[in-house]
């Protein structure tokens, strides 16, 4: 973790310094907001947290040439340079971006993984950028986003309602992803073992089979000494049994195996699936991995979310706590450092606080914002830039948490340091 708050200066000759009149909390608090250039904050955190971040979550300039708070057209280079040409966008966008990634990339732990919120217009770019920082074979998926509930009625062509959530590891054969409960559906019926195992379902034992196994096609003996084979026909060698001869005695000697008679007198062989045992009576959790397809996480209600916070609209389309609590179920535990160095209005560290505040985890973030002026005038008179905009919506976000909840004790701090001056170099 940082030191006692201090005045840091990088290689490009940009000041950090300690904002204690912006900060939250105790002067040691484990979250950090840093409101400067990103590029430079990236360097600076890894004095003191190289591979130590769990979770990455940026939400960059999609380069769509629309006016928002902050700049998200690349059209124009930093340099005030005009790109005439379409490509040259991209060019600008594309190095922009990549600088930072790849800075990044040293942060992330090595059991660690990024999620990146990405549109139409560079998906593509930032697929092959990432192929490059982090390895074709570190990619994971790309998730689609439902991120509007109503179509737009202007669209010119195909009313867009959705964007991209890209995820890479910083080494696939290390990261871990966590799985989601499953929805127990179908548990119904109960047995002498309820205490246990729980309630239980029904599943039919034999399946057709792609794939023929002479070992899984035999007869069973019914209660009532008939013979009840795979699929009901002997001759039919398109079905086997799910379990071997022996796995079914088992399953018959502990209350595993069910035979149901047909309306014309017909037996077949159905085993029990219980909410809290797996087939071989062993406790379980029942998971499923999380879907590509992200829904319920809607940019209203990020507009929501922030306009209670603020009573007006502040911001223009931040990410909503439910898409940030989803990648944080997905990619932490509960003792994980979070960075978002794309901050915007904070919905990272509201989400960060709002999980933590479920579960009784610790985990921590750390939010970069560069302190770029508000483009809209009236907002400007109570938040001059970007990052006054995050800071004060997580300042309100923490007044919404007992950091006692569950048993925990949450840090609901958090130092700010900001860019203080550009010196020629």
């Amino acid at each position: 973790m940082l030191a006692e708050p201090t005045e840091i200066s990088s290689g490009t000759a940009t000041l950090l310094e300690y904002d204690p009149t912006a900060s939250l909390g105790k002067s040691d608090a484990g979250n950090l907001i840093i409101a400067g250039d990103n590029l430079v904050a990236l360097k600076w955190l890894l004095e003191d947290y190289a591979t130590a971040i769990r979770m990455i979550y940026i939400d960059p300039p999609y380069n769509t040439g629309k006016r928002f708070t902050f700049r998200d057209n690349f059209i124009t280079a930093s340099d005030g340079k005009s790109s005439s040409a379409e490509a040259g966008s991209h060019d600008v966008w594309w190095n922009f971006i990549f600088s930072r990634l790849h800075a990044s990339r040293e942060l992330l732990a090595e059991d660690g993984v990024i999620f990146v919120s990405i549109d139409d217009n560079e998906v593509h770019n930032l697929r092959r950028m990432m192929d490059q920082i982090f390895g074709g074979s570190n990619f994971v998926a790309t998730m689609i986003r439902q991120s509007g509930i109503a179509p737009r009625q202007d669209a010119r062509f195909i009313a867009v309602q959705h964007d991209y959530v890209v995820c890479y590891a910083k080494d696939s054969k290390k990261m871990k992803l966590n799985r989601k409960p499953s929805e127990l559906k179908g548990f119904v019926h109960e047995d002498e073992y309820a205490d246990v195992r729980g309630r239980y379902r029904l599943n039919k034992l034999d399946r057709g089979s792609i794939r023929y196994s002479e070992s899984l096609d035999y007869p069973i003996e019914a209660p009532d000494g008939t013979e009840v084979w795979p699929g009901g026909n002997p001759e039919d060698k398109k079905w086997t049994w799910r379990w071997s001869k022996n796995k079914v005695e088992w399953g018959r000697e502990n209350g595993f195996i069910v035979f149901k008679k047909s309306r014309d007198g017909k037996n077949s062989v159905y085993f029990k699936e219980y909410e809290h045992v797996d087939n071989k009576a062993q406790p379980r959790i029942r998971t499923n991995p999380y879907p590509s397809i992200i829904r319920g996480a809607p940019n209203e209600k990020g507009n929501r979310e922030l306009n209670a916070l603020f009573k007006s609209r502040v911001f223009d389309y931040p990410k909503p706590v439910a898409l940030l609590k989803i990648l944080l179920k997905m990619a932490t535990d509960k003792n994980s450092v979070v960075l978002d160095f794309f901050a915007g209005a904070g919905s990272t560290g509201h989400a960060v606080w709002e999980l933590n505040n479920e579960d009784g985890g610790s985990r921590k973030f750390i939010l970069v914002q560069i302190d770029e002026p508000v483009q809209e005038e009236n907002i400007a008179l109570d938040f001059p830039t970007v990052a006054d905009i995050c800071i004060e919506r997580v300042r309100r976000a923490a007044a919404l948490f007992d950091p006692s909840q569950k048993g925990g004790h949450q840090d609901l701090g958090f130092r700010v340091y900001r860019a203080l001056a550009r010196q020629s170099a």
